[in-house]
């Protein structure tokens, strides 16, 4: 359950890890992490790579256990409410997705089915 004192810590990090993001045929990997209200994704090689992230959980419309093609390690990938999407390829996505999904049903987000 999230309390009021995780929703009014809005910059502590629920949960980090390495992490691979991937938009059509590029990919970077980087460090993704998620706060009370964001989800963050910072790329290792800031030259090549696609650039921060910096999701607001409110945004998410969507999120789902995803991989890119099936034969790829696990991920989730999240729709956002302009229904742009973001692959993420990590270790453990259901627990991703169950922190992403709670935090964001507290915050009152709009949700897709």
């Amino acid at each position: 359950m999230v309390t009021q004192a995780d929703i009014t810590a809005p910059n502590k990090v629920i949960k980090s890890s390495t992490s691979t993001i991937q938009q059509g045929v590029a990919k970077a990997d980087g460090k993704l992490w998620m706060t009370a209200e964001t989800l963050h994704f910072a790329p290792y090689n800031e030259d090549l790579g696609p650039g921060t992230y910096n999701i607001p959980l409110t945004d998410i419309a969507k999120v789902e256990k995803d991989s890119l093609p099936p034969s790829l390690p696990e991920g989730f990938k999240i729709t956002l409410l302009n229904d742009h999407t973001y692959h993420f390829i990590v270790a453990n996505s259901e627990t991703w997705i169950e922190l992403i999904e709670k935090y964001r049903d507290a915050l009152g987000a709009n949700v897709t089915e």
